[in-house]
């Protein structure tokens, strides 16, 4: 449901806290571009505000998850522009016109670590989504299951070298860029979200 959002243009924000795979350290952007790989996996629809009447439903609700040898289809690809460090919850509040989860869900990523040393917090990255002129067909493998952030897909190019179109256009991706920096301060990080396109 959520690479749907991101394809159509209903989101424009990750925020992560981190999958187990991912430590103590919680949730890292370790890529300029990552292709967007379309798991069903904790995407229960209570976890999401308002999916009931959006367009960003998947067509078999009844399926689970993959199974090995199915073939998953990605239709495209993020570049990774801005991230921040979110610490102020009613900052993050202000944040749902850009992503569709709801509060209840990213309260609970935002309180996620239950250490008495570890402060709430929660990062959030802005990407740019282009969307493939031709999807790029995978057999979907055991591996590729389980709570995790980033899979290594053999012998595929980077999104940037294939025929892509960007979902949003320079001036609205403009627009996203300014409105959360409003809201969240300037990134930690920042990339040139022309350079793909």
């Amino acid at each position: 449901m959520v690479c749907e959002a991101l394809d159509r243009g209903h989101q424009t924000i990750i925020l992560r806290k981190g999958g187990i795979h991912e430590g103590r350290a919680g949730f890292a952007f370790d890529h300029e571009e990552f292709f967007l790989f379309p798991t069903l996996f904790h995407e229960q629809e209570k976890h999401l505000r308002g999916s009931g009447s959006t367009s960003a439903e998947p067509e078999n609700q009844d399926q689970a998850e993959y199974c090995p040898g199915d073939a998953v289809a990605i239709s495209c690809w993020a570049q990774l522009i801005s991230v921040w460090n979110l610490n102020c919850w009613e900052t993050i509040k202000e944040l749902e016109p850009f992503h569709i989860w709801s509060r209840e869900t990213i309260r609970d990523r935002f309180d996620w670590s239950k250490s008495p040393d570890s402060q709430p917090g929660i990062k959030m990255a802005l990407v740019r989504i282009f969307r493939l002129v031709q999807p790029l067909k995978i057999e979907y493998q055991k591996s590729h299951g389980g709570c995790r952030s980033w899979l290594k897909l053999e012998g595929f190019a980077s999104g940037s070298q294939q025929a892509h179109n960007p979902v949003l256009d320079d001036r609205a991706f403009a627009s996203v860029l300014h409105k959360l920096t409003q809201i969240a301060g300037l990134p930690e990080h920042q990339s040139d979200p022309g350079s793909a396109s």
